[in-house]
């Protein structure tokens, strides 16, 4: 289009641009929390990955991926879930539980935009602004259908990431939680019941909370591994005894490293303990324990790994029916 002589073409309104800005400037501040000194070149990197989503160490994410902890370095539901529960712990006290529930869905949006595009920051902030929505205006909800319903709206905006693995692996591991870890976690350790007996009532309380939380968190991994299993074999052909001991014990540990980095933002003199803290975790990761270096090589076809997960997820659906009914 040709202009007259003495006029200006007009410029272009950029919707977004304030958002981008805002997002580069909160980057920017992260870096240079994480850039603190009290922190030395590994630990800086590992908060680097794991906040800013920026993986400049590759041995980091190779050691990481070995014990099949790379889902903690990719933002997903577990960094959601760190600071949108402290928030809630923090809020509920002193507002309302709706009030608290608004602001949570302000922050949720905020991360949304900061962490950016991602199959499991999608997928993780759909399943939860669906989820609060929901709570919010009182209206009944199931988790399997607000997790469909996530998977339906990720497709209708881009098809092709459903080849993604990330995409594929983050789904897979949320069904797992939603189908098979309720049903996993009804059965009773008749190994811990009689150990239960033997404790003095003094302790029985705390003993009770880490024997519950152990049983929990053993179930949710098998769920878990079990639907993941067979992508993980059709992909890379193995699997170590290492990646459940590990997705078993570290991740609680790596969010204390975290809730660490937070408080140490309001409290700078922490950051000494956090840096003690977390070198100790790489230091575990970097170099596990070799007793438990036990690998299984079995390289699938992905057709049969599909079937079996359908079969699995199938079944999964059909027990929680009946467990519904009676």
């Amino acid at each position: 289009i040709k202009l007259k002589n003495g006029t200006t073409p007009i410029p272009k309104k950029r919707v977004f641009q304030p958002i981008l800005q805002g997002r580069l400037l909160a980057q920017r501040w992260l870096t240079k929390k994480i850039n603190n000194p009290a922190f030395t070149t590994p630990v800086k990197q590992f908060f680097s990955s794991i906040l800013n989503g920026s993986i400049q160490d590759h041995t980091l994410l190779l050691h990481f991926h070995k014990l099949g902890l790379a889902h903690i370095l990719a933002v997903s539901g577990f960094h959601f879930a760190l600071i949108l529960r402290s928030t809630e712990r923090l809020l509920s006290p002193l507002l309302h539980w709706k009030q608290t529930k608004c602001i949570q869905l302000c922050l949720l949006i905020l991360l949304a935009l900061f962490f950016g595009n991602s199959p499991s920051v999608n997928r993780t902030f759909l399943m939860l602004f669906l989820y609060w929505t929901a709570t919010l205006t009182k209206k009944y909800y199931n988790p399997l259908h607000i997790l469909g319903l996530s998977l339906l709206i990720q497709l209708a905006l881009d098809p092709l990431v459903i080849t993604t693995l990330a995409f594929q692996l983050s789904f897979l591991c949320t069904t797992g939680l939603l189908f098979s870890a309720p049903l996993l976690n009804t059965l009773k350790s008749p190994i811990a019941q009689s150990s239960l007996k033997q404790i003095p009532p003094l302790f029985d309380l705390h003993v009770q909370c880490v024997f519950s939380y152990l049983h929990k968190a053993f179930f949710t991994n098998i769920a878990v591994h079990m639907l993941v299993l067979p992508l993980t074999l059709a992909v890379w052909g193995q699997i170590s005894l290492l990646q459940f001991l590990a997705n078993l014990l570290l991740p609680p540990l790596l969010a204390g490293s975290l809730y660490l980095f937070m408080l140490g933002l309001f409290c700078p003199p922490l950051n000494h303990l956090n840096q003690i803290y977390t070198k100790y975790l790489l230091q575990m990761i970097y170099y596990p324990p070799k007793i438990f270096s036990f690998t299984l090589y079995c390289k699938t076809s992905i057709p049969l790994a599909i079937i079996f997960t359908s079969t699995l997820i199938f079944l999964a659906l059909k027990q929680t029916r009946l467990t519904q009914r009676i």
